[in-house]
């Protein structure tokens, strides 16, 4: 029996399973993505601020990611290109974080006293240059800073991740973190972020400084200035205060 031309080639083609359109598909991969989440505070949010990242292979977020008016942002990245480099800069300060793996990570001077601390690295150099940071290094690094700011009178919970536990604006921690920037800002001497993290990334961790009170008062009371929140970045007018102003 003889089979026309147009058959054979029919079957010829199923037989070496030829269709391209199936082995595309088939080769089609879906880029994987790890979201990204946190804080950035200063003395105040770090509102309007643009969160850059560098990860693994030097990509960054999928989209633009800015840190809203409660000092919170939330971002993408492959997840793949994981452990990623984290920086905020507004008012002409940079702080920085470190995202080891999908999660909450938080972006503050405190974070920025860790990262020195475990690198050995100005925060900033770190960000452009640096690699990844082990974790137990990163673990300890962040136990001895936490360590020695409760010994420097900051009410901080020995249990906390400076790192990664979630911060809120204008909340306990928030609080300290303000307390420790106003702390600098009273010294005569080394009276800057950047005058701090250079003697930390040394190992000389006793030039954290105290924790000085600078609250103001008002008919005996104490003023906590951090329940409010700053005209245009004027660390002498506030504006919207919460109940907490005059909390005790």
């Amino acid at each position: 029996m003889k089979l026309p031309g147009i058959v054979i080639a029919s079957l010829l083609l199923t037989a070496c399973g030829g269709n391209d359109s199936d082995q595309q598909i088939n080769n089609t991969t879906t880029e994987q993505f790890s979201p990204l989440s946190g804080s950035g505070l200063a003395e105040v949010s770090l509102s309007g601020a643009e969160v850059k990242v560098i990860c693994r292979n030097g990509s960054g977020f999928n989209s633009t990611v800015i840190v809203n008016e409660k000092g919170l942002w939330q971002g993408q990245v492959k997840s793949s290109d994981l452990p990623c480099r984290l920086e905020v800069t507004k008012d002409g300060t940079a702080f920085h974080g470190y995202a080891a793996k999908s999660g909450n990570y938080n972006i503050s001077p405190f974070t920025d006293l860790v990262i020195a601390y475990a690198t050995s690295q100005m925060p900033g150099s770190w960000f452009t240059n640096g690699t990844e940071i082990d974790e137990s290094r990163m673990g300890n690094a962040e136990k001895d800073i936490l360590q020695t700011l409760i010994e420097k009178g900051y009410t901080l919970s020995p249990d906390l991740k400076i790192m990664t536990n979630t911060t809120e604006y204008q909340g306990s921690i928030h609080s300290q973190i303000h307390r420790f920037m106003q702390s600098i800002e009273a010294r005569v001497v080394q009276n800057t972020l950047p005058d701090v993290l250079i003697v930390v990334k040394d190992g000389n961790l006793n030039q954290i400084p105290e924790k000085v009170s600078l609250q103001p008062s008002f008919n005996g009371k104490s003023l906590d200035l951090t329940a409010c929140d700053t005209l245009l970045g004027n660390k002498t007018q506030f504006s919207q205060c919460t109940e907490a102003l005059m909390a005790d």
